[in-house]
């Protein structure tokens, strides 16, 4: 047998080779369920680009709540503010009227202990005013009978008569 290896051989055997290749691959996939393993694959795939198709959806759906709070942001911001400016105003005057209270409250505490410390001291001048003007009296008085013996004659006897 001689080897001859012309391009008609050789494109030959390999068609022989293709075939019987191809044979072998389609009887392999069948025995082996190629179909269904791919079939499942698919599903698989399928199954999770619509579950990514989902999470996309998902995902556009709550980038879309979040544009619009942000949008809704400033108005917010505003009406916070404005809130808070209200409350400070409200609180200003509960401190404003808190204030003037306690201030009118020190104001009469004051003045009570005013009148009543001056109240003392117009009695203690009053005693020592009447103190030295009794002094002061009996002085005059005990002077007058030492140079009036006669008027102290007549005091001794008037005392006497009423006796």
């Amino acid at each position: 047998m001689s080897l001859n290896f012309s391009i008609t051989n050789i494109i030959n055997a390999n068609v022989i080779s293709f075939v019987v290749m191809a044979g072998i691959i389609t009887y392999a996939c069948i025995k082996l369920n190629i179909g269904k393993v791919f079939e499942k694959q698919r599903d698989k795939i399928k199954s999770e680009v619509d579950t990514s198709e989902k999470a996309k959806q998902d995902s556009v759906d709550a980038l879309d709540n979040m544009q619009k709070e942000l949008d809704e942001l400033p108005a917010k911001i505003k009406e916070l503010e404005k809130e808070a400016k209200n409350t400070a105003k409200v609180l200003v005057k509960d401190i404003e009227k808190d204030t003037e209270i306690k201030k009118q409250i020190l104001q009469s505490n004051t003045d009570t202990a005013i009148e009543y410390h001056v109240k003392i001291a117009k009695q203690r001048l009053s005693e020592d005013v009447s103190r030295a003007s009794i002094n002061l009296a009996k002085e005059n008085f005990t002077e007058i009978l030492k140079n009036n013996p006669e008027i102290q004659y007549d005091i001794l006897k008037e005392c006497i008569e009423k006796l």
